[in-house]
């Protein structure tokens, strides 16, 4: 993680692009890219790329995690309707944008 900025202000930097880097349950760096923070339901979730490689995660999938702004700390999403409800924020503000 950059030295200068908290994980949560990572994600929450526009401008940033060094990678996010998180560490996994057997205490593994992985790094990903920042697709989307995307506000649901009164909490933020980040949508997030590996760079790593990660077992059962295709090479063109992404992962949603929430973002605690006050534990600067994100934890993995495994609720798949919660997860489509987040993927559906996205593609709906791509559309949008792309319209513009």
């Amino acid at each position: 993680m950059d030295n200068e900025m908290s994980l949560v202000e990572m994600i929450l930097d526009p401008d940033c692009e060094t990678p996010i880097k998180l560490t996994n349950e057997k205490n593994e760096i992985i790094e990903f890219d920042q697709i989307a923070v995307i506000p649901l339901d009164d909490k933020l979730y980040a949508i997030l790329k590996p760079i790593t490689k990660i077992e059962g995660v295709g090479e063109n999938e992404a992962l949603v995690f929430r973002v605690d702004v006050e534990e600067d700390s994100v934890e993995v999403i495994y609720d798949f309707d919660l997860c489509d409800r987040v993927f559906d924020i996205y593609y709906d503000l791509l559309e949008k944008q792309m319209a513009n």
